[in-house]
């Protein structure tokens, strides 16, 4: 009996998309200053945890994704993600 690998990539998608999302978030003046980067902790994530599957092609495109979404520099976060990763 041969193991199938799951494709649950349904969960790295929804956890970017919640990730996004909390970025996004408008916060108090004084709250906002403790944000953390959300994505690239997710990015980070995924890249260690599953290493066979999400690479550095993986976190350059949510960087561009997330310079899309927070209306930035294109490529700037790309690029930072890609370091990161």
């Amino acid at each position: 009996m041969s193991v199938q690998p799951s494709n649950a990539h349904w969960v790295v998608w929804m956890s970017l998309l919640v990730a996004g999302i909390l970025s996004i978030l408008t916060l108090p003046v004084w709250l906002s200053v403790a944000r953390p980067a959300w994505v690239p902790m997710v990015v980070m994530y995924w890249v260690l945890a599953l290493p066979n599957r999400f690479g550095l092609l993986f976190a350059f495109v949510i960087g561009l994704l997330l310079d899309i979404l927070l209306n930035s520099f294109f490529g700037m976060s790309a690029a930072g993600m890609t370091l990161v990763a």
